[in-house]
Formats: structure tokens, sequence, C-alpha cells
């Protein structure tokens, strides 16, 4: 067998456990059953500890994944193991909470010692929000690297809850002790009671309320018909105690004249009247739908919230609270929670009627003895009255709620005895200091047996009063005191607690004891040791000298701070922002907040708060503050640029308010065109202001259309001016806010009037354009009918005179033959001239067909139509695009092209014709015929103009011209480019 132990240690080196495990050499597989049941045994033992454990993976490559966890920690969070193991924080909680939970893993490896996190919330998935305290353990290899992390969870929510029902329990516990205290002391009926509605609206965190006693009229029964007269058998409602909520000086008077003598209602149809009528409570969180509500005052604070509470004494209803406007409502725990301080209220009320009719039948003596009684009779203390030798004489009925024991039962037995055996020695020497010193009073707390054979703490205050010819013996006034010892008990656990978070924190904590008369009297009470990291003093300094924190205050910020400090503590606590200079120099930004701590009767106890290092936050404030300039500056900027552009622009541009139809916005164009010199003339006027009612109502209609489709509105509109129609074509285009309601409209106008007028002009233009193409069309017919006639006559004529002559000599005459050719081919000239001028003409005024033209196709229909017999032609054609335009148009360019390139070339063998494309789209036809001189070539186009003799080159001048009217009416243009003899190129580019 080998033995091998794996340590698991802290960063200290500290052994935390070992893990053994033993491997048969011979037999591995015996080994890892052995392995496995040692692991089953130890997680046995994690499963039915009484916390939560979870182990997390501590490797980089795997770090927070959940490695064990038991029984308790799966009923925690509300998963079981096979939910949780394998996962890290991430797949399990909110990533806010995930990178706290892995932070504080980091920290406790890099820190190498356990660390407590006194109370964290949870989330379980079962059981909702749980109050924790963890102990996290940093484990590591041999190699020092981390690799375990060890959590111990205790879930304290019960405890936090206990706290919290026990602070409740000890404030209502000392609102009605309080009472009792100011009742036993006499104190004015006025002042107690409003103690204790003003204990009553803090317990229950109300705005303002009541306490009031229910009286009913001197005869006959009860009864409820009438509800606003105080009549016989009427209850009605009396303050003892009502919050001032005067709202004016009428009512101010009102209440200072009547609530130091109570104040009566009688009108039960309200809230409080219900509680009158039923005797029940009265709930009413939404008071306003309530049908047991009654009407407010005008000028009455608001009804938000009611709880309207009967209190009895001995089953008779004697009295009522009342409060109002807590802001989380009321509920029937609360209810719960203020049946002792109603009991209390009873028994006081009760008393003082007791008190004020004995009053009135006996003399000042029996009214005291009277009093007492009462307090003896309805107290929840217990008076009790001893002999010398410690027999009790007289027990308050108190004491039998309390003990259990009548008072015959315990005069029948030595109450000494019920007192628990630890505290008997101390209680005795202190009753027996009583018969030795008659003069003193003695207060002593010890453990009391009751009846039900449990112990209860008991606090006396005794005197002795053996002298005194009334009473004859030792006075002892006894209380139970066992809430109030558990919420020492807990108060002593929340102060460690307390000590544990406040010097933990990277904040100063600090109390510090005040004078209200006199503030500059300081006395450091406590200052958290962060005090010494931001400060750079130790906190010592401050209990020797209390001054310390304001001599630490910048000079520039020092003033402002002891000018506010005391001004703001008596409006309810401070927020102070300020520097402090260390000792070495460096200044710190601080932010102090504070606030006082208050007795019941509102002198100030002490003032306690936190403060922070701020500085990098600060120093971020600055660098966001300096960004925010720099921003504002561009916005301002581009701001200027926006309105310069708009105050250029030719159209009228403005933005109309919604609601007001007000002009927020307009630029200089737009006030200048309705007759003002500046903007701000027009801006925060409305259209009302500056325009006819007419004219504002149009241009309201309009808006509100926009405002109410939500839609951009384009409309042309002629609008009247002092010097005549203008014509403006209008967009409103609505605006909406971020919540993407419409909130105005952007309005532009662009003023079309000399656009208009042109329009006219040209239509005008036009019509006499057409009459003219008329006038053109007839002309065109003369030339094709009247013109031709007489060269068709000229032509036959000449045929029959040749054939006359030929019968005759004179054919034999070379001029007259001569005469006849000249004449013969004049007209043939003259044909081919009016036919030109025909298709020139058709051509101008020929409507387009535009489709998409193969050019590449177009070309070779071209080339077949004009290619010659007996010519040796060499055409290179390219690649041509395909282009949008007149099929049959574009087919003659080419063709009068070609032919003009065949013309000129005459002579050449082979003639040599390039058509194709550039790259930017331009289109050419090139030749190597005679070319022309450049000089001459802005006469190229032009109608029967002519480079060359008609001797050298039969034509007639229009073919060039037929094809730059073509390309002119596609939108592009025509040019040429020629050397002498080296041949003519002719582009062209279409639109």
């Amino acid at each position: 067998m080998t033995f091998l132990s794996n340590r698991l240690k802290t960063k200290q080196e500290k052994l935390f456990f070992l893990l053994p495990e033993s491997t048969d050499i011979t037999s591995n597989k015996k080994a890892k059953l052995e392995l496995e049941k040692s692991r089953n045994f130890l997680q046995t033992i994690i499963d039915y500890l009484p916390v939560a454990v979870f182990v997390k993976d501590g490797n980089p490559e795997k770090f927070g994944q959940v490695l064990l966890l038991n029984k308790a920690c799966e009923d925690i969070v509300g998963l079981d193991s096979s939910q949780v193991i394998g996962k890290t924080g991430h797949d399990l909680v909110p990533p806010e909470q995930a990178n706290s939970y892995e932070q504080q893993d980091i920290e406790t490896f890099a820190n190498g010692v356990p660390i407590k996190i006194p109370e964290e919330l949870i989330d379980s998935y079962n059981k909702g929000t749980r109050t924790v305290r963890t102990v996290k353990v940093p484990l590591y290899d041999e190699q020092n690297n981390p690799e375990y992390l060890v959590c111990i969870t205790e879930d304290i929510t019960q405890e936090k809850k206990a706290e919290s029902e026990l602070k409740k329990s000890n404030n209502i516990l000392q609102a009605i002790t309080l009472a009792q205290s100011q009742f036993i002391a006499d104190t004015v009926p006025e002042v107690l009671f409003n103690d204790l509605l003003e204990n009553l609206l803090t317990l229950t965190d109300s705005a303002y309320g009541f306490i009031g006693e229910i009286i009913y009229s001197d005869e006959g029964e009860p009864y409820l018909q009438e509800t606003h007269m105080k009549i016989r058998g009427q209850p009605y409602l009396k303050t003892h105690a009502i919050t001032n909520i005067s709202w004016n000086e009428e009512t101010s008077k009102f209440y200072d004249e009547n609530a130091p003598h109570g104040m009566e209602f009688h009108n039960l149809k309200t809230l409080f009247g219900a509680v009158i009528t039923t005797g029940n409570p009265v709930i009413a969180n939404h008071p306003k739908s309530d049908p047991r509500r009654g009407g407010l005052p005008e000028g009455h604070p608001s009804l938000d919230a009611f709880l309207g509470l009967p209190f009895y004494h001995n089953n008779q209803l004697v009295g009522m609270v009342g409060v109002a406007n807590g802001p989380q409502g009321y509920n029937d725990d609360l209810v719960n929670y203020l049946k002792p301080f109603l009991t209390t209220c009873a028994n006081l009320i009760k008393a003082y009627r007791n008190e004020a009719s004995r009053q009135q039948a006996e003399q000042e003596k029996e009214a005291s003895e009277n009093k007492l009684q009462a307090l003896l009779t309805y107290s929840s203390d217990i008076v009790s009255i001893f002999d010398r030798e410690g027999q009790l004489i007289y027990h308050s009925p108190a004491a039998e709620k309390i003990y259990g024991f009548s008072l015959e039962e315990m005069q029948q037995m030595r109450t000494f005895y019920l007192i628990h055996p630890d505290d008997r020695t101390r209680v005795g020497k202190s009753f027996s200091q009583l018969l030795y010193h008659p003069q003193d009073t003695i207060t002593v707390q010890y453990r009391y047996q009751t009846k039900r054979n449990e112990y209860i703490w008991i606090e006396t205050v005794a005197s002795n009063q053996l002298d005194n010819p009334n009473i004859k013996g030792i006075v002892a006034n006894s209380r139970d005191i066992r809430q109030r010892k558990e919420a020492e008990d807990a108060l002593r656990d929340s102060e460690q607690k307390f000590r544990q978070l406040a010097e933990n924190i990277h904040e100063v904590f600090w109390m510090t004891d005040i004078s209200k008369s006199d503030p500059s009297h300081q006395k450091s009470v406590y200052v958290s040791p962060a005090y010494q990291e931001i400060w750079g003093y130790n906190p010592e300094d401050t209990y020797k000298n209390p001054s310390q924190w304001i001599e630490t205050i910048h000079p520039d910020d020092r003033e402002r701070v002891e000018h506010e400090f005391t001004q703001k503590l008596l409006k309810g606590g401070f927020d102070f922002q300020y520097r402090i200079i260390r000792p070495d120099g460096t200044l710190r930004w601080i932010r102090d907040q504070g606030f006082p701590v208050k007795r019941q009767s509102g002198d100030w106890v002490r003032i306690t708060g936190l403060a922070q290092d701020i500085t990098e936050q600060k120093q971020r404030e600055q660098e966001i503050k300096r960004l925010n300039e720099e921003l504002e500056e561009r916005v301002a900027q581009r701001t200027a640029e926006l309105e310069m552009l708009l105050n250029t622009l030719p159209d009228f541009v403005f933005v109309i308010e919604r609601e007001t139809m007000k002009f927020l916005f307009c630029n200089q164009v737009f006030a200048q065109g309705i007759g003002f010199d500046h903007r701000q003339q027009v801006q925060g006027q409305t259209i009302f202001d500056y325009f006819s009612a007419e004219m504002a109502d149009y241009f309201a209609q309009q808006n509100q259309q926009v405002f109410d489709t939500e839609e951009t509105l384009h409309l042309e509109e002629t609008i009247p001016f002092p010097d005549g129609d203008r014509y403006f074509d209008t967009y409103k285009v609505p605006l909406k806010n971020s919540h993407g309601e419409v909130y105005a409209l952007l309005g532009t106008s662009r003023d079309l009037t000399e656009l208009v007028k042109t329009k006219q002009v040209l239509m005008e233009r036009t019509s006499q354009l057409e009459a003219t193409n008329q006038e053109l069309d007839a002309f065109c017919y003369s030339v094709s009918h009247d013109l031709r006639a007489p060269l068709r006559h000229i032509h036959g004529f000449v045929n029959a005179l040749k054939a006359r002559l030929l019968k005759s000599d004179a054919k034999d005459d070379p001029k007259v033959i001569h005469y006849l050719e000249v004449i013969e081919k004049s007209s043939e000239k003259m044909g081919h001239l009016i036919d030109g001028l025909l298709t020139l003409s058709r051509v101008g005024r020929r409507e387009l067909l535009f489709d998409e033209v193969n050019l590449n196709a177009v070309v070779k229909t071209a080339i077949d139509l004009v290619s010659s017999q007996g010519i040796n032609i060499e055409f290179n054609l390219g690649i041509l695009p395909t282009v949008l335009g007149d099929s049959a148009l574009l087919q003659q360019v080419f063709i009068n092209l070609i032919n003009n390139s065949i013309k000129f070339s005459q002579g050449r063998n082979p003639i040599e014709i390039e058509i194709n494309c550039l790259e930017d789209g331009t289109i050419f036809v090139a030749d190597n015929g005679v070319g022309f001189d450049m000089k001459y070539a802005d006469q190229l186009f032009a109608a029967f103009q002519r480079l060359h003799s008609q001797k050298d080159f039969e034509g007639t001048g229009i073919g060039l011209s037929i094809v730059q009217r073509i390309i002119h009416r596609h939108g592009g243009r025509i040019w040429a480019q020629s050397v002498v003899g080296k041949g003519a190129t002719f582009y062209f580019k279409l639109n």
C-alpha cells in the first residue's frame, strides 16, 4: 500500500485539512472504490451541516465554477446541485450581482486570508429575497496557486426580521412608557396626548392625525339617524390631540382657539364617522373613491390614505385615533401592531374620565388618591407594598396579569423566593439598603418566576415609605422589561455588527455630540478607521481636537460650510461637498452627509454622518464639464452656421407651434417677405398677429391638417400681396418630440412668381411657335408641290426639246447641247435641294419615339443601305453601346456620316472607315479621305455650306445639318476634327 495526503492550505501556508488517499498497488480498482467511499463520506458530512457550504474553482481557466454544494446551500438558493455544479455566478444570477461576487472572490485570493461578509441580500429561486452572512476561505496548491474557494453561508433572514419586529415593539413600548410616566408625573393632558399623537405619527409614518374621545349626548340611547347636529343620544368626537393642518389665516385662528380645549366633530358621514358608527377599524387607501368619505373644505390638505382605529375599555367604545397619508398606505398588520398603543389610549382616557368625575365631587386630597387608585387599576406597571420583613401587603391588578398569581396566592407565599437564585442576594442587599437608608430610592433588575414556571425580567423602583402614616410600607413599582432586555441584547449585537461594518467600509462614518444652543461646542463620539486613509490623520486626533475637521477644510470652502452648518441641520440635515488639505499638502474632494439624532422632545442628541472621497468623481465631472463646454461651443457654432445657412436660402423657412400657432423660428427671407426688417420681430408671435383674418384662417386650416394627419402637406398656392399675387411651392412637415407627438411643423415656401410668369411667356411663345410651324408646314407644302411643278415642266420640256432637236440640224451644235445639259443638271440640283430642305424640316418637327437602340445593329443596317458596287471600302466596326433614342433618326445619322466619308474619300483604294466608341461613351466615325481645314470647322454643319467645290465633290450641303439636328434633339452634341489630306473624324455624344 502507498499512502498519500493532499494538503489544502491557506495563503499563509496554514494547514486547512488533509484529504487522504490510499492506493493498492496491486489492485487499482479497489483503490478507486476506497477513494470514492471517502469522498461520499465527506460529501455526506458536508450535506448535513446546518450552514450552507459550497466550493468554487480557483484556477484561472475555470475561475468561479461551482464544484460542490451541500443540502443547506440547495435549500437557500432554491436549486439542486445538478443545476449549479459546473456553472459560475454569471450563469445563475444577474450580471451586476455576478460581477460583485467575482470581485469578492478575486480580492479574497489576492489578500490570502478568509474574509467575512457580514450581511448581503440574495435572490432565492423559491424563497424570495434572503439575507445571509458569508465567510470565504481561499485554498492554494503546493505551488501557492489559487485552487479552491470554500464559502460558508448562514441564512439570517429570520434574525433580521426579528430585529425589525423587536425595534418596532421597542418603539411602541417607549411611546406607551412615556405616556404612563407623564400620567404618573401628572402631566397636563394636552401635553401628554400631543406627545402621544407625535409618537403615533412616527410609528405609522403619517403626515397628520388626531386622538379623540367618543362622547354621547346626556339622555337616551345613542342613535345615528342625524349626523350633523348634536342631539340626544348622538355620538360625537372630541379631540385630545390633533395635528395643526390649518391652511389659511381663518383656520389657523380657529385651531389656536379650539385645539387646546378639544375640537368637536358631529358629522359622522365621514371616514372617521364610520369608525364610530361601526366600532371597527377603517382602512381607506383610496379615499377619493371610498363611499364612506365625506367632503373636504376648499384648501384642506389632500387626503391620500386614512386609518381610523377604535379603542375600548371594558368593551365600551371610548375613543379612536385617526392618521392620514402614510406613504405606503395602511394594512391589517399595522392595526395589530398598534393594539397595545390603543389599550394605553383607552386606559388614559378612562383614567382621565374617572379623574375628572372625582374632581367634581371630592376635595383635592381625595382626587389625588383616586388618581393614584386609577393609575394602579389601569396601569400596566405593578405597584406593590411590602412590610419591614418583606411580606407582601398589596399588589396592583397588573401583578396578576404579569405573574399569573392572585393577590391572595402571593400573600400566602414568600415572594422573595420567586426571584431567580442567581439574583436573590443582589436584590436582597438592595432592599436592605432601604431599611438603613430610608431616604434612598433603589432601582434593581432581576428575573422573576411566574405561575407558568418561567422566568421573566422585571425592573423595580422602590422607596421606603414605612414612616408615611398613609402607607407604612416599602413601595415598589415594577414593570415587565422582557422586551427591553431583548431589545438591549439585540442592540448590543447590532452595535457590534455596526462597528464591524463601519470599520470595513471605505467611507468615514462619524458621530458627534453637539449642543443645539451652541453648535460650535462639539465632541467626537466615533470616527471610523477610513479617516486615516482619506484625511491622513489618526481618528484618535479628532477625539482630542473636535475642531480638526473644520481646520482641514480648504479656506475657500470653510466659510461656506461653517455658515450653512447649523442652518441646514435645523432643516433636517446637510449634504456638503468641500475640499480638504491633507498633512502632505495634497487636496481631496469630500462629500459629507449628516443628519441630527433627536429625542422625542425634539432636542438634539448628536449628529451622525458619512463622508466619502469623491476626488476621482470630481476629476471626471471637471473633464465632463470641459467636454460639455466644448460641445456647447460646437453646438453654438453649428447653430450659428445653420442660422446663417437658413438666412441665406432664397426660400421662406418657418416653424409653427401646434398649441398656439406661434412662430418658433423663421429666417430673414421670410420676415422680409411679409414686411419686417428682422426675424426677431416675427418669432414668438402668432399667424393671427401678422395676417388678415381670412389669410390666418386659411393658414390655420393647413397647419391643423398637418397636426391631425401627421403627414407632410405639399401644395402650390397663390398668395395676395400688396404689389400683386405671388405664387409659392409650399411644404409643411410635422415635427415630433421624443414621445412621437407632433408639437410643431416645419414650413418651406419657394417663390415661383418669376417662374410662373416665365411659363406664361413661354406658353405665349409656344403658341407663336406653333403658328410659325403651321406657316412652315404650309411653306413645305408649297415647296413640295408648287416648286416641284415648274421643275417637272422644265425637265419635261428639256427632254422634248432634246427630241425635237435630234430631228433637226441643231443637234450638231455643241452649244445647244451644252445649254440643254446645264438646264437639265440645274433642274436636277434644284430638286435635290428641295428634297434636302424638306428632310431637314421634317427632322426638326418630327416627334421622337424613344426606345432602347442597339447601335451595332443600326450601323450594320446603314452600311448595307449605302454600300456601292465597284467601290472598295473597308469598315472597322467596334463595340457600340445600347442607348435610349429614336431608332430611325439614329440610323439616318450613320447613313449621312458614312455617305459623307465615302464621298470625301473618293480616290482612296481602299476607303477606310472606322466606327467605334470611346471609354466615356463618345461615338465616332473616321475616314482616310481628303479632310478639311479646321479653321472652317464652324461652318461644317450649316445648311448649304460647303468646304469643297461642287466640281470636285457633288452635294447639297444639307446632310451634316440633318445629322446635327438629330443629335441636338437627342440632347447631345457633335463635332469634328481633321487634318487636310489625312481624313476626318466626326464625334457625337448622346445625353
